[in-house]
């Protein structure tokens, strides 16, 4: 007779799960309401619900979430300093005095 060479289904426990992605059983929890990560439920409780996790659907979920870092522009090392004075040919304006201006030419009216 030649044995199973099928894998094992085997499930892990949200500790587990959480421990796996080293987050809180509580993030992992709001991952799976989220429905980013699925669930098997296990057990027939009606009040305190279990569930259970495959753990190739927790590998497939970190691996979504797998970032790399850019490299950092040379030139944004800092501000560079100005090479020339900036002048501007705008005119000044006193803010209060214009707005006095206009109160007064409302009331004239």
């Amino acid at each position: 007779m030649i044995p199973d060479q099928s894998p094992t289904f085997s499930l892990i426990s949200a500790e587990e799960a959480a421990r796996r992605l080293c987050v809180s059983k509580k993030t992992l929890l709001g991952f799976v309401q989220d429905g980013s990560i699925p669930k098997v439920p296990i057990g027939r409780g009606a009040k305190r619900k279990r569930c259970a996790f495959d753990p190739a659907d927790i590998e497939a979920f970190a691996r979504s979430r797998k970032q790399f870092e850019a490299p950092k522009c040379q030139y944004s090392k800092g501000k560079a300093k100005r090479s020339t004075a900036t002048t501007s040919n705008s005119p000044v304006v006193d803010l209060r005095a214009e707005l006095a201006r206009r109160t007064a030419a409302k009331q004239k009216k």
